[in-house]
């Protein structure tokens, strides 16, 4: 019996030490290329963590916020900064647990993100700001504005869909999920064979964007290295996504907001669901637009398109 337990004891040491040195390999390969640098960029030293921006131009200023994944980060905006900042003082985000941010041990909720676009436009921004949001992030930037008087209008793309993000509670198996992906060592490499370069690519390639040429190898690279920053902690909010911590019930801050809202939606999302007509379910005054031969991610498939439809809007 205790030669069995020492076997069993033995056994277990090695195969974590060989996942270690799988999971070092993995990140090493992830961020040796050093696409998001740091390189003229910026730190908030926020109360959750340190949170990485930058900023560019001169004029009324834009929070650009990428879609919430954890290979998601402010390089999401990197075809269509520029050309905003000829008119604006625009700052991108990498939101706490993505990217070049700290990404804490905690579980990530849709209140703590509000907080976060809530003291970064008061402490950093310090004026009223538009705000032009994507994805999954569209949420917390609605659920934000009801709390702060420091954003004026508001530009959607592709947000989620109200009936599929507005359940909060999580499964019993997806509970179990969490708990396993959070185990420092095992947990780590699940996370990083789920974030392979493999998967990346062919989510971008295949769901993300309507034509495969619209993808770099820079841009693979940049969201490869965003999910494996920082020892792979992007899995907490990895964790936390598939648990439905982040998810939650906008359709009562739509009904109330004041806000000029503007929803972009892509032609391939458009034909699938019309989030416009969810959203106009709610509020009539929302506006919106479709931006033909895109899928989910406009700005970086037809960004001079995408920048038109976001001025337009704002100068409005």
């Amino acid at each position: 019996m205790k030669k069995l337990v020492r076997n069993v004891i033995a056994l277990s040491t090695l195969t974590a030490a060989g996942l270690h040195v799988a999971n070092c390999v993995i990140q090493d390969n992830a961020t040796n290329k050093n696409v998001l640098t740091t390189r003229n960029g910026h730190y908030y030293h926020w109360k959750y963590g340190n949170i990485f921006y930058t900023k560019e131009g001169n004029g009324s200023p834009i929070l650009l916020v990428h879609n919430l994944t954890p290979d998601s980060s402010g390089y999401e905006w990197v075809k269509i900064k520029h050309q905003l900042s000829k008119q604006h003082t625009v700052y991108t985000i990498d939101l706490i647990g993505c990217g070049r941010s700290e990404k804490p041990e905690i579980t990530y909720t849709n209140y703590l993100f509000v907080q976060l676009i809530n003291d970064f436009a008061t402490n950093i921004i310090g004026k009223t700001t538009d705000v032009v949001a994507c994805g999954t992030s569209s949420t917390f930037v609605i659920m934000a504005n009801l709390m702060n008087d420091k954003i004026n209008k508001i530009v959607l793309i592709n947000p989620m869909d109200t009936r599929e993000n507005n359940s909060s509670v999580s499964s019993k198996r997806e509970r179990i999920a969490k708990i396993i992906v959070e185990i420092p060592i095992l947990g780590t490499y699940i996370y990083n064979i789920l974030m392979r370069k493999a998967y990346i690519k062919d989510q971008y390639v295949g769901d993300f964007n309507a034509k495969p040429y619209y993808i770099t190898p820079d841009m693979i690279d940049a969201y490869y290295e965003a999910a494996h920053l920082d020892e792979s902690k992007g899995k907490y909010l990895f964790a936390s996504i598939y648990s439905k911590y982040t998810n939650v019930d906008v359709t009562k801050a739509l009904s109330i907001i004041k806000n000029p809202i503007h929803i972009i939606e892509s032609e391939s999302t458009s034909k699938k669901k019309s989030t416009l007509s969810q959203y106009q379910k709610y509020n009539e005054a929302i506006t919106g637009t479709i931006i033909h031969k895109s899928q989910c991610l406009p700005h970086l498939e037809l960004p001079r398109k995408t920048c038109e439809e976001i001025e337009s809007f704002l100068l409005d």
